[in-house]
């Protein structure tokens, strides 16, 4: 069962540490994990288990960092005006 109700391709998956590696900036493993489990500024990253591995996806990470942008841009999110708000073209 996937938590966060969001749909991951198990063809598509990622473990974390993939996920982590292909992100700008290279967050550890234990930051994505961190974004999954309780999220980011009220945004969490979607997931899913297959058997012990946790697994997300390109296309949920493409929605984290669009979710990320939007809250970002939103007045009195205190975060106006610092950019990258634009999409992630991949």
């Amino acid at each position: 069962m996937f938590q966060n109700h969001t749909h991951i391709e198990i063809e598509g998956a990622l473990s974390l540490s993939e996920a982590a590696r292909i992100l700008p900036g290279r967050p550890s493993t234990s930051t994505v994990w961190r974004w999954a489990r309780r999220g980011l500024r009220g945004v969490r990253l979607g997931y899913g288990r297959v058997g012990r591995k946790i697994v997300t996806s390109r296309s949920a990470l493409e929605r984290f960092m669009s979710d990320l942008a939007r809250v970002d841009s939103e007045p009195g999110s205190g975060c106006e005006g610092r950019g990258f708000t634009e999409e992630v073209d991949r």
